[in-house]
């Protein structure tokens, strides 16, 4: 994992472009993209820290996972993140998460 160094160099970079390509097909079963992204942009690891983007991103996160436990953490999460938004930034996550439209990949051809 790139983010970690786990399996070969740590490249946070690399590891942030990674999560945002599987964030941004919108499946279930890559929603864990969609959280660890939300981290990055919180954070600034890989990124530019952007805590509108981690507002969105954590947002989609609670609505695409199917897990309950990732649920109850989003719960706890989402609160903590609202108090560093202004009422603009919230607005202007809430509504960047509800344009969100997936970007499904497409089997290569070949």
């Amino acid at each position: 994992m790139n983010l970690n160094g786990h399996g070969g160099p740590k490249d946070p970079v690399t590891a942030f472009r990674l999560f945002e390509t599987a964030a941004n097909q919108g499946l279930p079963e890559d929603s864990d993209a969609m959280g660890n992204l939300a981290s990055l942009y919180a954070s600034g690891v890989g990124t530019q820290a952007n805590i509108v983007e981690a507002y969105k991103w954590y947002l989609l996160y609670r609505q695409y996972t199917t897990n309950n436990e990732n649920r109850t953490k989003l719960n706890t999460i989402i609160p903590e993140v609202e108090k560093h938004l202004t009422n603009t930034q919230k607005t202007e996550a809430v509504k960047r998460a509800a344009a969100f439209r997936p970007s499904r990949c497409k089997p290569s051809t070949r």
